[in-house]
């Protein structure tokens, strides 16, 4: 008696059923329903259950680093006599107004401790990228999004020449009309706004705001940002020599070899598309490219043309 098992396997159910083919009967039949693997299963939007729980739990990290540089800083300023006892009148001061006036005149310890502590609270956004991204400065955060000028806006502003730093330009906003935190600005208009403080109010505290206290706070503080972690461990083994580990993409002959993939690849089609046949590069046509991809980062074919 020749006996058949179907199945049929879903993302949240497992249906079956034994048919005896000769008597053409169904012996037994029937389903399992168990819980989605993903979240929006058959959607574009299917995601693994813990993308959520791994955001959360990013989020938990960013809070934390936060935490402790601003736990540090604060340690440092009450050693130097930067921040007051009552903490409640220290943040009464308005941070705008005194990085204004910072660039020209002396502040107490206190109103400077509290330029310096607002610097490390809003200290603005820094890719960790190497290189400038072409998509990312399109992107919200550069362009700005309805209601919140974006980071374009931000430096048109500091190019007019009206105003020498971000705080200075923030601080010349009126508020009945505006929101002065309701925009995205960049680290390096903070980084260069420290600085031009810290210059100036040397002048008046040589003795407290010098070059040691400058690379603890501004460097291990307010603008410390933790390195990314090297990602060596997640290399795989290579299918050649096993017991190697494969080339990373960032090193140079790993490079090399896919410009010469991507060359081996190439196949030159005639303009008029008359015939479906191709050819390959030769020798000399490989070496021109080659050598020219080696020393620019794409080849533009409307702004260059090479000699093959």
């Amino acid at each position: 008696m020749a006996k058949v098992l179907g199945l049929d396997v879903g993302t949240n159910s497992l249906g079956w059923a034994l048919l005896d083919t000769a008597a053409q009967t169904v012996i037994d039949c029937g389903v399992r329903v168990f819980p989605e693997g993903v979240n929006d299963p058959n959607t574009s939007k299917e995601q693994s259950k813990n993308v959520v729980r791994r955001q959360f739990r990013l989020t938990r990290r960013q809070f934390e680093r936060r935490r402790r540089r601003k736990e540090k800083l604060r340690h440092r300023l009450q050693q130097l006599s930067m921040m007051p006892e009552d903490i409640k009148q220290f943040y009464r001061m308005n941070p705008y107004a005194l990085r204004a006036i910072a660039l020209d005149k002396q502040l107490t310890l206190h109103e400077l401790g509290r330029v310096i502590y607002h610097l490390n609270q809003r200290r603005g956004y820094r890719s960790n990228r190497k290189s400038a991204n072409e998509e990312e400065e399109k992107g919200t955060i550069f362009a700005g999004a309805e209601g919140k000028p974006g980071i374009n806006a931000v430096e048109q502003a500091l190019r007019s020449g009206k105003f020498r730093t971000l705080g200075e330009y923030l601080a010349s906003l009126d508020t009945t009309t505006q929101r002065i935190r309701n925009r995205f600005t960049l680290r390096s208009h903070h980084e260069d706004e420290f600085n031009r403080i810290w210059k100036k109010q040397a002048e008046f505290y040589p003795d407290i705001l010098n070059q040691a206290q400058y690379e603890y706070i501004a460097k291990k503080c307010v603008f410390f940002q933790r390195p990314l972690k090297s990602q060596k461990k997640n290399l795989g083994k290579c299918t050649l020599e096993p017991k190697k580990f494969k080339a990373p993409k960032s090193q140079p002959l790993s490079q090399m070899f896919r410009l010469l993939q991507n060359l081996n690849n190439l196949r030159i089609i005639t303009p008029d598309r008359v015939t479906d046949e191709s050819r390959m590069l030769t020798a000399k046509e490989r070496e021109v490219i080659f050598a020219y991809l080696s020393s620019h980062d794409v080849l533009d074919t409307e702004k260059n043309s090479l000699s093959l």
